[in-house]
């Protein structure tokens, strides 16, 4: 009878042994899926708690070497609307905790890595609201502790406009960046953003900076060859740029960029169609969308930028600059005689600009631009002065002759070469106008109703809104001698 308790006990013995494996095994399995769920939850907390944000997903999925997967993720301000104004949505993030804060039961993130995103920054024209205003990076307060580092893949920057509700992208450039410590000076973070190649191979923009809060810093490069929205393209070379900031929202920049290059013709509808509608009450934005509109300007500068305000009231801000223009060619929409290889500095604050005897070419035609611009709005004065020692009077001048032109041009049908010197200028809305003086170097020109040729002819006439005057102007052809002098008055009469 011995041997059947024998069997029993060796079934109770096998029967302790499982359990002292399952149960472990079981309260560690446990315990997983516990720490599983916390780490969902507090994942989610922790993006949450850096970006200041409303967090969304559809699934959170943990795995035992401490990371977690989100799959379409959603970050959005707190303060709802009537329309989508997410600022960020990804199909799938990746995120790590570091296995220190995890054995000390303090999780913190140490890497996130988010793919096929995009990041959309909106404006809303109705209220002047931008979503991305919800967006404050909350840096740790504990030296010790450090933001985790960030990786954007496969992703896009969008900007969009909102008006009556309805969202309306206006720029969308494909983007990849990341975010990390600086871990060679332990003071703040270093990071780097790239945009997608074009399919020429035309158009990368890197650029590099380094965070820290109350500062950023940025050089590198940039085009608008990888962005279809905008039809000028251009390209900054070497750009620099230093802004700082404090908890008022008060801040400064300075901003250096050489040899930027525009690749074509601009169009400013697109860039004005791009602008938030808060530049519109700039009176330096509205002056500079006038100026590239009228004078569609193409070419290679340097530029030199400072400016500093609150960004609460952009269009209070001041600032100051340089231009200084390498080759750049201009043609005004209204009078359209191409001007190239323009050289030269064009000074410029928030409430005006000053041309510094800017020269450039036409043909073979030497010109050169002075002038100043001053308070833009009502009480716009300007003053704009362009010379030439030696315009020729030649078909690509009567080409760009309006109809009225044209006739009082082929009335005379002159030929030759002049020096002019041509105004604008505006003290007032009543008080504006347009001067020209024209001195002759040996010109032609015949009188349709007396066609009698005059040749070799010298002399001064001047042109202003409302007179003609002919200052002593020959013609000398051998021992012929023909001198005109004379005023036209109230002409548009």
């Amino acid at each position: 009878m011995a041997q059947p308790k024998t069997k029993n006990s060796k079934l109770k013995t096998k029967i302790r042994k499982l359990a002292g494996v399952l149960i472990p095994a079981f309260c560690l399995w446990l315990v997983f899926v516990l720490i599983g769920r916390a780490l969902r939850h507090i994942a989610i907390g922790q993006i949450a708690e850096l970006t200041n944000t409303k967090i969304k997903t559809k699934s959170v999925k943990f795995s035992f070497d401490g990371s977690v997967v989100i799959e379409k993720l959603v970050i959005s301000p707190y303060q709802e609307q009537k329309y989508d104004d997410a600022i960020l949505k990804a199909e799938r993030v990746y995120a790590r905790f570091g296995i220190g804060s995890l054995l000390l039961l303090h999780p913190r993130l140490k890497k996130i890595s988010v793919t096929d995103f995009v990041v959309d920054a909106q404006y809303d024209l109705d209220t002047g609201r931008w979503n991305v205003a919800a967006l404050k990076i909350k840096v740790p307060k504990s030296g010790s502790e450090k933001m985790p580092v960030v990786h954007l893949e496969g992703g896009t920057l969008q900007y969009s406009k909102i008006s009556n509700g309805k969202v309306k992208v206006a720029v969308s450039v494909p983007l990849k960046a990341r975010f990390e410590f600086d871990e060679e000076t332990q003071d703040g973070y270093n990071f780097e953003i790239t945009t997608a190649t074009m399919a020429s191979g035309f158009g990368k923009s890197h650029l590099t900076g380094h965070w820290k809060p109350g500062r950023i810093t940025i050089a590198g490069g940039i085009s608008s060859a990888d962005v279809p929205a905008l039809e000028m393209t251009w390209i900054i070379d070497v750009l620099a740029a230093e802004f700082q900031y404090n908890q008022s929202n008060n801040y400064s920049l300075e901003l250096t960029i050489k040899d930027l290059q525009s690749k074509s013709s601009p169009s400013l509808d697109k860039f004005a169609s791009v602008g938030p509608s808060f530049f519109n009450k700039s009176g330096t934005f509205t002056a500079l969308q006038r100026f590239f509109n009228q004078y569609r300007p193409r070419g290679q500068v340097d530029i030199k930028l400072e400016t500093s305000g609150n960004l609460g009231r952009l269009s209070e801000s001041t600032l100051a600059g340089k231009v200084y223009c390498k080759d750049v060619s201009i043609c005004d929409r209204k009078f359209p005689y191409v001007i190239e290889h323009l050289i030269g500095e064009v000074d410029f604050t928030e409430r005006g600009f000053e041309l510094k005897n800017l020269t450039g070419r036409h043909n073979d035609v030497n010109l050169a631009l002075n002038g100043w611009s001053e308070d833009f709005g009502p009480d716009w004065q300007y003053q704009i002065q362009i010379t030439s020692d030696n315009i020729a009077l030649d078909n690509d001048l009567y080409d760009v002759l309006s109809t009225e032109q044209k006739e009082f041009w082929s009335a005379f049908s002159p030929s030759g070469v002049a020096a002019i010197d041509y105004r604008l200028y505006r003290q007032s809305e009543t008080d504006k106008g347009r001067i020209l003086g024209v001195k002759l170097f040996g010109a032609e020109a015949t009188y349709r109703r007396f066609p009698y040729p005059l040749k070799n002819l010298t002399g001064e006439l001047f042109f202003d809104d409302e007179r003609i005057v002919v200052s002593d102007l020959v013609s000398q052809l051998n021992e012929r001698k023909i001198t005109l002098n004379g005023k036209v008055t109230e002409r548009n009469t």
